[in-house]
């Protein structure tokens, strides 16, 4: 529940953290988590290093203020005006943006992750936001959700906007040197003008882009879908257009100690394992920690993950024929279309997950496991527990369900 502040108290408070800051007698650090200040008029206010998180500033006008590393954790700047305002290093993983306006906003560094097991959606919100000419390089927004955003202008170098949703988003004229669009959703987005030089596009859906005097020089664009995208007109020096003969596998004990990290941190430090697509076939992952990985389209075929740790992983697409994951926690996971035939999912937990906020307090809310449209063919879920997972569509024949929970699993067409 957010608390009310009168706007003299929010003003002290302001003028304390001030104080604060120039290190003066009587200063304190502005305390303002889950304070209720939407549509208040807070134009050029220093709250650098301000405890930020989960304060509604709906609907305010925060033109030119200066927000640097201060705490935004699941704050609400929907609709908000930060026009000119300075949110470099700021922690703004789980912040609500959807329609803000960021015009020249200074975002160097940002961490825009979106916490998959803190927030419902586990990515950031940024549709139709307004993000002209707006400094942000070195983001790090995995996953976000820039649909019909305005980045024309943007500063973006080295961003990562891996798996990114960016369809109809308008890039002309941005800086996106060195940028990682791997696997993102780009389809009829504007890159006219565009410097995309050495960025990563691998697997990134660009049909019916507008590409016109773009540049792509040194850019990996492998599998890149481009139907209907005009590249006449565009700059391919050195770009890489086909997949090499020979893809390595991953390096599988760094990943897995930089996910322990990011799943400790919640997500501050460390890095999510994104494995998507990746060929980790008769690899033993047993025990391990994955929770909140990314594993679309991944191939584990007869791998095993016996007691692995999958909670709200996404293996949507993956293939996992033959494999042992057996007591494997799939709570709250994404098995979305994923081929399970003949897997061993013997007392596998494919149950609900309990969403807590960034202390662990419970939000009251669950997030079922889905497996629509998966096949589950000669699948052994003896004993599984599938309580509220969604089995639209799937394909259970001579599958074992003896000792299986099926409390509240949606069935049928989807």
């Amino acid at each position: 529940m957010k608390t009310t502040l009168s706007p003299k108290d929010i003003v002290k408070a302001i003028k304390s953290h001030q104080r604060w800051l120039d290190g003066k007698p009587g200063g304190v650090r502005a305390n303002l988590r889950n304070i209720d200040a939407s549509r208040l008029t807070l134009e050029g206010i220093n709250l650098r290093k301000a405890a930020l998180s989960g304060i509604d500033l709906h609907s305010s006008t925060l033109r030119g203020a200066d927000l640097s590393s201060a705490d935004l954790f699941t704050a609400n700047l929907t609709m908000s005006n930060l026009e000119d305002a300075d949110l470099s290093n700021a922690d703004l993983r789980g912040a609500e943006l959807f329609k803000a306006k960021l015009t020249r906003a200074k975002m160097t560094g940002a961490d825009l992750r979106g916490g998959a097991m803190i927030k419902i959606g586990a990515f950031e919100d940024f549709q139709r936001a307004d993000l002209r000419e707006a400094e942000m390089g070195n983001l790090s927004a995995p996953n976000a959700n820039f649909d019909g955003a305005n980045l024309s202008g943007a500063q973006l170098t080295q961003a990562d906007l891996f798996s990114a949703k960016l369809r109809g988003t308008n890039f002309e004229n941005a800086n996106l040197r060195g940028a990682n669009l791997g696997n993102a959703k780009m389809g009829g987005s504007n890159l006219k003008g565009a410097d995309l030089e050495g960025a990563n596009l691998e697997s990134a859906d660009l049909t019916d882009a507008t590409v016109d005097g773009a540049r792509f020089d040194d850019a990996c664009l492998i599998d890149a879908a481009t139907r209907g995208v005009d590249l006449s007109s565009a700059s391919l020096n050195n770009a890489t257009l086909q997949a090499p003969t020979c893809v390595p596998r991953p390096d599988m004990p760094r990943i897995l100690e930089e996910h322990k990290k990011w799943v400790s941190s919640q997500g501050r430090s460390g890095c999510q394992a994104v494995l998507d697509g990746m060929d980790l076939s008769y690899l033993d992952l047993s025990n391990v920690d994955l929770s909140g990985a990314s594993l679309k389209g991944a191939k584990l075929l007869g791998a095993t993950l016996v007691n692995a740790d999958l909670t709200m992983a996404d293996l949507s697409n993956s293939t996992l024929e033959d494999a042992q994951l057996s007591g494997c926690n799939l709570e709250g996971s994404r098995l979305v279309k994923a081929d399970l035939t003949r897997a061993d999912l013997r007392e596998a937990r494919l149950g609900p997950v309990d969403l807590r906020d960034a202390d662990g307090q419970p939000l009251g809310k669950k997030w079922p496991s889905s497996l629509s449209g998966a096949n589950l063919c000669e699948t052994n879920l003896e004993g599984a527990d599938l309580t509220m997972a969604n089995l639209s569509d799937v394909d259970l024949s001579s599958a074992i369900l003896s000792g299986a929970c099926l409390d509240s699993a949606t069935t049928g067409a989807g």
